[in-house]
Formats: structure tokens, C-alpha cells, sequence
């Protein structure tokens, strides 16, 4: 069974490493933040990937008995409507990520403005900070298994606030 902190092999592209974190998605899809080992000799920690967890092998439980449990109290939805409490950002709570601390944070997109690429704003934000607005979920589509492995988006984009 995949879960954070588990080392892995992805079927498809070979790509061998720890479990990280996990994203659950808007569309319904799961995927697993893959963080590759340096290769011997080297110094730098190669940049982690995003895989759809249908194609990961789990070689070993890694460092699964390390890690606190994951949060429980989180109280917003995928779907929900939500407010930065810190920032006042709005927008939809679109993409859970939940990390190998156990911490809970939210990608919010906003709904009702756009950037100068003309795409809406998004911002990852702890789910301690959020507040619900409506909590009457959008309809989300079916789980679907598409996708190949992506580099992790920077993660200067991820906010996170410690109460």
C-alpha cells in the first residue's frame, strides 16, 4: 500500500525514491511526491516528482514508523470555498497536499479575478489559516488515471502558517 514514507519505484519511468507527500486533486486523481535519493558522489538533492500512484511499486516501508500521524482536525473540503484569515486571499480550495510532518495545506485558485498571463492566482496555504465560506463542495469529476511524472511545483509557492 502507498502512504507517506515509503520508498517506491515508479513503473514507468524507473524513477526510485521516498514518499514524501501526497496531492489529492480536484478531478478526483491521487498523486505521490517522490523525493529521488543525490547519486553517490553527488551533493545536490535532485528536485522531487509528482506520480500517479497507480504505476509505483513499494519497495519498502522507508521511514513510515518515523513520522507523526497525519492532521485529523482539518475541517476544509476540496471543492470549498474558502478565505486566507492571514492574507484575506479568496478563492477555492482546488489540490490537498499533505506532507511527511503531518502538516495539511490547500492550493486555493481564485475565482473571481486573474494575473497579467490571464490565469487565476493561486496560493498554498496551511488549513489552520482557512476559513470556510461555503462549504457546499463544486462537483468534482470522477478519479481518472492520466498523467506521467512532473517536477514538484517550487516550493516557494507553498505558504504555510504555524499556529
Amino acid at each position: 500500500m502507498i502512504r507517506i514514507g515509503v520508498n517506491v519505484k515508479d513503473k514507468a519511468s524507473g524513477i526510485t525514491g521516498l514518499v514524501t507527500g501526497r496531492y489529492n486533486m480536484f478531478n478526483g486523481c491521487t498523486q505521490w511526491e517522490v523525493q529521488p535519493l543525490p547519486k553517490p558522489g553527488e551533493t545536490d538533492i535532485p528536485k522531487g516528482w509528482r506520480i500517479d500512484g497507480f504505476t509505483l511499486e513499494v519497495l519498502d516501508d522507508g521511514i513510515v514508523d518515523m513520522l507523526p500521524p497525519e492532521d485529523t482536525s482539518v475541517k476544509v473540503k476540496i471543492g470549498d470555498r474558502v478565505k486566507d484569515t492571514i492574507s484575506l486571499f479568496t478563492g477555492i480550495a482546488v489540490e490537498r497536499f499533505t506532507s511527511q510532518n503531518g502538516c495539511v495545506c490547500f492550493l486555493v485558485t481564485a475565482r473571481d479575478r486573474v494575473n497579467q498571463d490571464g490565469l487565476p492566482p493561486k496560493v498554498w496555504v496551511d488549513h489552520k489559516a482557512l476559513e470556510v465560506t461555503r462549504d457546499t463542495p463544486l462537483a468534482a469529476s470522477p478519479t481518472s488515471k492520466t498523467g506521467a511524472p512532473s517536477r514538484v511545483s517550487d516550493a516557494s509557492s507553498r505558504v504555510s502558517h504555524r499556529s
